[in-house]
């Protein structure tokens, strides 16, 4: 358990470092539309990174590794918790993983 918590920390560091580090490149080289799509999107991130390989290539590797990190990690993290959400008859019950910014109707 603690294992696959540390990658999942780790990841996530790893990916907000990137993450960060990519958008400060983006809006360095007067590529406004970039810096703006990486704020709200994440796709966007990603292609910079590939687009802009020799000015991006430390924090897009970042950016990788951590969300390789969490991917390995996450699944054997939420298998652990799912079991103690089942309804008799191993029918599993949907949960819902809400932000604390958003708003539930």
């Amino acid at each position: 358990m603690a294992v696959s918590i540390m990658f999942i920390l780790i990841g996530g560091l790893l990916c907000l470092v990137g993450w960060i580090w990519l958008i400060i490149i983006a809006f360095q080289n007067n590529k406004i539309v970039w810096g703006i799509l990486i704020l709200l999107f994440t796709l966007p991130g990603y292609l910079f990174g590939i687009l802009n390989w020799n000015l991006a290539k430390t924090p897009f590797i970042l950016l990788v590794v951590g969300t390789v990190l969490i991917i390995i990690a996450g699944p054997s993290e939420l298998k652990k918790y799912s079991s103690q959400y089942e309804l008799e008859g191993n029918i599993p019950i949907v949960t819902v993983i809400s932000c604390p910014l958003s708003k539930r109707a």
